[in-house]
């Protein structure tokens, strides 16, 4: 970075932090829906046992 930086790229070096920052945060958003759908889909997983059906033996096609 400091070479960048003697080399007068220091806007080239503050763009790409700031696309760190939007990839890292967007990757944080994603991370944490994917953590809601997950304990959704475990939740429902749970609703089919009680019922005594195996969550694996629903067909793929009812559940999307």
């Amino acid at each position: 970075m400091e070479t960048a930086q003697e080399r007068g790229l220091d806007r080239g070096i503050e763009v790409n932090g700031q696309r760190v920052t939007t990839l890292t945060e967007r990757l944080d958003r994603l991370r944490g829906r994917w953590r809601e759908l997950r304990a959704q889909e475990n939740q429902l997983r749970t609703e089919l046992h009680t019922w005594g059906i195996d969550p694996e033996a629903v067909p793929k096609q009812t559940v999307r």
